[in-house]
């Protein structure tokens, strides 16, 4: 499958749940992948692929500063850590 191609996909109706829901065709057009082994396809014509990067960069040092908290201080204060509420902005994709 080449970078950028599209194709359109029929969703499910509603089930028994929501009999009424008609099924609904989507486009889906793949323009950027970011590989477990750092490599990436697709030509990121969006320009995502930075947002990306920094949404899975950013979990994994928070995972290392937990488990650095875990460590150094103890359960008690990792679980303190993990219970304090996350800041309330909204990060938008391209930095907008």
């Amino acid at each position: 499958m080449p970078p950028g191609v599209r194709w359109t996909i029929e969703t499910g109706t509603g089930g028994p749940a929501h009999p009424n829901l008609a099924a609904l065709q989507r486009e889906v057009v793949v323009d950027y992948v970011l590989f477990a082994d750092d490599s990436q396809w697709g030509p990121d014509v969006n320009q995502q692929s930075a947002f990306v990067r920094a949404v899975l960069y950013g979990a994994a040092g928070e995972r290392r500063r937990l488990r650095s908290v875990l460590e150094s201080e103890g359960v008690d204060k990792l679980l303190e850590d993990l219970s304090r509420e996350a800041p309330r902005h909204r990060v938008r994709p391209g930095g907008k």
